[in-house]
């Protein structure tokens, strides 16, 4: 319950409220790419805008909180692991979003205790990444369908659901395309998910180690590794 639950102006400002590009660099050391989309750039799936992400407004941020009758600031609490990077990542955030109308509290939790907590609902906000998968179906449907496996915001929408689902009957990769290019403009909208960033992973080898396989979920195959001698 509550504003940033129920109103989507609310998500909207507190997405205007953060930089990607500074998250990136003072967090990550310009290692990762900025994202708002669940589907990467480098994806044969990838639609023209998914990844043209909002650039940060706190002005325009504090503007809809108050369209929306929020008292300023906004306190929220930001559930994060307990990690290091995640401290940083939440404190660029709670940094940024108090200039965009926001007083975010940061909670760091316990991994496994913070899981429990979200897939009860006892959160208002939580800070999670995902490893990805190849088909973006295994990155959308879980999350954005009302019935997904992970949708812990419970947000549900029937013209999204029904995007999706079509979306796992085409075999024709531009119908696909079509039909997620509609799902991730629908789901930028609802917000739901605020995605801020996507994990770049450098894997290095010996010259002398054949048969490595990468492939874009970021694991790493050697079932047919070899070493070259000599």
């Amino acid at each position: 319950e509550g504003p940033l639950a129920n109103d989507p102006r609310v998500r909207k400002a507190l997405e205007l409220s953060i930089d990607r590009d500074t998250i990136n660099q003072v967090v990550f050391n310009g290692l990762f790419q900025v994202s708002c989309s669940p589907i990467s750039a480098d994806s044969p799936f990838a639609t023209p805008g998914g990844e043209q992400c909002a650039k940060r407004d706190p002005a325009e941020a504090k503007r809809l909180l108050g369209e929306a009758g929020v008292k300023i600031p906004l306190r929220i609490e930001l559930i994060t692991d307990n990690s290091p990077i995640a401290a940083r990542l939440g404190q660029a955030i709670q940094s940024m979003a108090k200039e965009g109308g926001f007083d975010v509290k940061l909670k760091p939790t316990e991994f496994s205790t913070a899981l429990d907590e979200t897939d009860a609902g006892k959160f208002q906000a939580f800070q999670i990444g995902w490893s990805g998968r190849v088909d973006p179906d295994g990155n959308i449907s879980n999350f954005h369908l009302s019935t997904g496996s992970q949708n812990i915001s419970r947000a549900g929408d029937k013209q999204i659901d029904d995007l999706i689902n079509q979306a796992r009957t085409v075999n024709d990769l531009e119908q696909r395309k079509q039909l997620y290019e509609q799902v991730i403009k629908a789901v930028q909208e609802r917000r739901n998910l605020i995605y801020l960033y996507r994990v770049r992973n450098f894997i290095g080898a010996s010259r002398k180690v054949t048969g490595v396989q990468l492939f874009p979920d970021a694991l790493i195959r050697v079932a047919f590794a070899g070493y070259v001698t000599g």
